[in-house]
């Protein structure tokens, strides 16, 4: 049953490829949630059977998805569609469902290593085929910047960079490995820059100096001429994209400078802020949902200043948001908010703990501080744009934390096995 429900972990992460986003509900979806659903059953199926201890975390997470469903009934009780709420839903119980069945199903080091790199391997064939969308366009009508985003990969650019990126900092002892982790990082690196996208800018800045710090406690010898690499990296992108914009009508460099400094008068910028008080405002007119919420599906009241993003002007009701957290608090309630911060803040103080226990740097270490630098990303990001709304996401970290909890569990096998090791060696 774990092989089973291994291979279709992998099966999954590789129909991520071809996921498109839509209002209603594709094929495309309803074959990916039939699989996923699947892969939840036998998982839950298979923790019956074994009796398996649970890491903190996923119990957190775990009964953050439970309560949730509450507020199904509370959303069906306000009158909003019940498919619309099970849709919303759907995605929270994709998460813990993947998480639950990548802890379930992975054990050696090397099933951890053929999922991690199979979701950065997926990423990259994405932006490889968003930007080959661009021999498809006549860039010389192009005029405006924003329209280029949708060919950098987005979100798959800034999450698997930083899954690549600890191995930029690692000594290997073969050279192909190494051209594959500097090509890597290269296209992963120039879809981010391409992106022109402020979020991804700062999020993945934070996380990659959150990484550095880490691997600079593991290793004492940290060689800081990467940072020269890595610099000379940087700088051959933005070269390239200067290249790609002499070829357009679109000032890509001005654009992205304005992006940075205009963001006091950015719509897109106050079109959040105008979001977090429309929820406040909402939860204040019935105070007792700050606990339990209004329920998934359930709109909130407030003024948009982007049309951009809304498709018009003035009072308007949604029920996203663009700050996941701000989200959960309107439609799950402070309590399920306080789950979901403890399942992410118990994962994090137990994996820097991992880290900090283990006297070498193992590759196990490199394969987590990865997996702890994209969920730093996933919550920086998820303070102005929540993938986790969206199906592909809930897989992709799904598997993403069950894998580091694996490599929680292998970490501390090991350091046991070196402290036994000292112990003998003592006692001789």
């Amino acid at each position: 049953m774990r092989t089973l429900l291994r291979n279709l972990i992998l099966v999954v992460l590789v129909l991520l490829i071809f996921h498109q986003s839509s209002q209603e509900i594709s094929f495309y979806e309803m074959v990916l949630g039939f699989v996923v659903l699947i892969v939840v059953i036998i998982s839950v199926l298979s923790l019956l059977v074994s009796k398996k201890p649970l890491p903190k975390p996923l119990i957190y997470l775990l009964a953050f998805t439970i309560w949730v469903v509450l507020d199904i009934f509370i959303a069906w009780s306000s009158g909003v569609d019940l498919l619309w709420s099970l849709r919303r839903f759907f995605p929270i119980l994709t998460f813990a469902g993947l998480a639950l069945a990548a802890f379930t199903s992975f054990r050696s080091n090397k099933e951890i290593l053929i999922a991690y790199w199979e979701m950065v391997f997926i990423s990259i064939i994405v932006i490889l085929r968003l930007m080959s969308g661009l021999n498809y366009i006549n860039l010389g009508l192009i005029d405006n910047a924003q329209l280029l985003r949708q060919y950098s990969g987005g979100y798959f650019a800034s999450f698997s960079f930083c899954l690549v990126l600890p191995f930029f900092f690692y000594k290997m002892k073969s050279k192909f490995l190494k051209v594959a982790i500097f090509i890597a990082v290269f296209l992963l690196g120039f879809g981010l820059v391409f992106s022109l996208t402020r979020t991804y800018w700062i999020s993945t800045t934070l996380s990659v100096l959150f990484m550095i710090y880490l691997i600079k406690r593991k290793q004492r010898n940290f060689a800081f001429g990467v940072f020269f690499r890595l610099a000379t990296f940087g700088v051959l992108i933005i070269v390239i994209i200067i290249l790609i914009a002499n070829e357009i009508n679109v000032p890509i460099v001005t654009y992205a400078l304005s992006r940075i400094n205009s963001i006091n008068t950015d719509l897109s910028f106050l079109v959040r802020l105008m979001e977090l008080k429309g929820i406040w405002e909402s939860i204040l007119k019935n105070p007792i949902t700050i606990l339990i919420g209004n329920g998934l599906g359930a709109k909130f009241t407030f003024y948009s200043v982007n049309p951009f993003s809304w498709g018009t002007l003035g009072w308007m009701q949604n029920d996203y948001s663009h700050n996941y957290y701000a989200y959960l608090l309107w439609s799950t309630g402070l309590i399920d908010l306080v789950l979901f911060l403890m399942a992410f803040g118990s994962f994090l103080r137990q994996s820097i703990q991992c880290l900090v226990c283990s006297k070498e740097m193992s590759s196990s270490d490199v394969y987590l501080i990865g997996v702890l630098a994209v969920v730093v990303n996933l919550l920086i990001t998820s303070l102005a744009g929540p993938p986790l709304f969206e199906i592909n996401w809930s897989i992709y970290f799904g598997v993403l934390v069950g894998l580091g909890l694996v490599l929680m569990k292998v970490s501390h096998i090991s350091n046991l096995e070196e402290l036994n090791k000292e112990k003998e060696q003592l006692y001789e």
